[in-house]
């Protein structure tokens, strides 16, 4: 009896230990899988910056810009050129959507707000009264932020970050809802990388360094109004198309890539300029 009591708990250790192994590889598998199947709007977003970053240093190095003259570049911009990962011209239409309006009728306190500490909480709170579908999963927005606003490097931010893809995945039921939230998780993702590189150029080109504003709080509260852009751009990509559309997917990424870019742009330039 004593031996079959052993065969028995042994057994059920090493079933146990299995399916714990086989739990793990596949939530493994399913993180890789999400990494590259969304991997295309965070490369199409800094693709974008560095587009119009271009266009603006050029400007700027030939006469004083305002902040309405970067914006005109940078539409244009938009709206003209090929984003090197994207096979399509993105389409005209900046700035019209109600989303865009609600960011820019921010832009007086947002400068303000990112030089505190914890001003992504504070962004956040007014994004999902404008942004309905922030609204409807502000739960996990409220997760980027404290992710975002821990102490550790942009790298090991991103690693943290990276694990939401799974709360997306399991939590969100909208096909289309769940796209929106994965492109701007991505784009978060990819954009805290990007400013955490190139802030101090962009401080540097427009206004000769960053004095006048402190850093606290910057690359983590642009890296979440990037991802606000992008969620905003993902949502208008749908509503614009229609199912078995030749090219959909084209046009939602690129929607989603052109709207975080503008969001990016309007929040960076509102605290250099402004």
């Amino acid at each position: 009896m004593k031996k079959v009591c052993i065969l028995v708990i042994t057994l059920f250790l090493v079933f146990g230990l299995s399916s714990c192994n086989l739990s793990s590889e596949n939530t493994t598998d399913r993180l890789d899988q999400l990494r590259q199947e969304y991997e295309g709007i965070g490369v199409a977003h800094n693709e974008a910056l560095s587009l119009v970053y271009q266009d603006l240093a050029a400007e700027s190095a030939v006469r004083q810009l305002s902040f309405d003259d970067c914006m005109d570049i940078a539409n244009r911009c938009l709206d003209s050129k090929k984003i090197p990962s994207l096979n399509a011209i993105i389409g005209s239409g900046s700035g019209s959507s109600d989303a865009y309006r609600a960011c820019m009728a921010m832009l007086p306190s947002l400068s303000g707000l990112l030089a505190k500490p914890a001003a992504n909480a504070a962004i956040i709170d007014d994004l999902s009264e404008e942004i309905e579908i922030i609204g409807r999963y502000k739960d996990i927005y409220d997760k980027m932020v404290n992710i975002l606003d821990a102490g550790s490097a942009t790298e090991s931010k991103i690693q943290e970050l990276e694990q939401l893809y799974l709360v997306i995945d399991t939590d969100v039921e909208s096909a289309e809802d769940k796209e929106a939230l994965m492109n701007s998780l991505r784009t978060l993702m990819h954009s805290a990388s990007y400013w955490d590189e190139q802030w101090n150029e962009w401080g540097a080109t427009f206004s000769g360094g960053m004095q006048k504003t402190a850093a606290v709080g910057i690359i983590g509260g642009l890296a979440i109004i990037d991802g606000v852009g992008a969620v905003v751009g993902t949502v208008e990509g749908f509503q614009n198309t229609k199912p078995g559309e030749e090219g959909r997917g084209w046009t939602i990424l690129g929607s989603a890539a052109k709207e975080a870019c503008k969001f990016s742009i309007t929040a960076a330039l509102s605290l250099i300029l402004l």
